[in-house]
């Protein structure tokens, strides 16, 4: 099982620059560990929710063997604040300064999927450093009913590692279908669009064309997909102690996190739309 790292709170000392995105609108920023974080702040209400998602998933997304971003606690003091060149509002100055923001640890020379108009330009499935990574995000993202990875929003960075090109996904602000915990439906079925996955990019379509999919190939996966499911509950003590106290959940929301993701009825129909949709884009 990995081992999960304990978080890492640190200083920012220098604000870069502000992404101007249709969603949260980042920041990048310096911090006195001398690392670089694409850092998330409260902007309105709801975004508490997303906030703590995104501490979740990186952390859920480690005990899934899958490689992302190292995530940080990142704080911002005053006079840092009052340097504001990146158009902060004051509002949001204000939210800054008393709850810390997630950071996600800034890869240099990342590739941005949803910038690269055709992915045969960048090399061939055998420069794909894990290949096997876009079917276990495709699942994760089912299992946790992301919102905001797809076709048309890949949320995959490639980073150029020796010849190769390794993946990792990023953004998880919208999963949990972009509700409080306290309202996620208990059931047995999953709320996921179809056409939603990423499964139906192209960078997805070339590594399962180059994927030799048949029954062991399934068979390897979901006894994979379980033994993830076990790591993520046995791990989840930890997960929840690692995650800021701004943003801890209630006892309420932790059974409500529960029986969302280890409900079995559920977690078998994850996996049987996750074969139907891989199904689906094979034909």
């Amino acid at each position: 099982m990995p081992k999960l790292k304990i978080l890492n709170y640190v200083n920012a000392i220098t604000i870069n620059r502000r992404y101007n995105t249709s969603g949260h609108s980042p920041i990048l920023v310096t911090a006195d560990d001398f690392n670089t974080y694409v850092v998330k702040f409260i902007k309105t209400s709801f975004d508490k929710h997303s906030i703590t998602k995104e501490f979740l998933c990186s952390h859920f997304l480690t005990v899934w063997y899958v490689n992302a971003p190292t995530p940080a606690a990142v704080k911002f003091s005053n006079n840092i604040l009052e340097q504001n060149t990146v158009n902060l509002t004051l509002k949001e100055q204000e939210n800054m300064s008393k709850m810390c923001c997630f950071g996600s640890r800034f890869i240099p020379r990342a590739i941005d999927l949803s910038n690269i108009l055709s992915f045969k330009y960048y090399g061939s499935y055998s420069k794909i450093k894990n290949p096997d990574d876009i079917f276990k995000i495709g699942l994760f993202d089912i299992w946790v009913e992301n919102d905001d990875r797809k076709d048309s929003n890949n949320n995959l960075l490639l980073y150029p590692t020796g010849k190769c090109l390794a993946i990792y996904p990023i953004d998880h602000a919208y999963t949990f279908s972009t509700m409080p915990f306290s309202d996620l439906h208990k059931g047995n079925n999953v709320s996921f669009s179809y056409n939603d996955s990423i499964l139906h990019s192209d960078f997805a379509k070339h590594i399962i064309k180059k994927t030799k999919i048949n029954q062991v190939f399934y068979d390897k996966l979901k006894k994979n997909f379980y033994l993830c499911i076990h790591n993520t509950e046995e791990n989840l003590p930890l997960i929840l102690q690692n995650i800021p106290k701004e943003y801890s959940l209630s006892s309420q929301e932790v059974d409500d996190l529960k029986s969302f993701l280890f409900n079995k009825n559920r977690n078998q129909a994850v996996f049987e739309e996750f074969v139907y949709i891989l199904e689906k884009i094979k034909k």
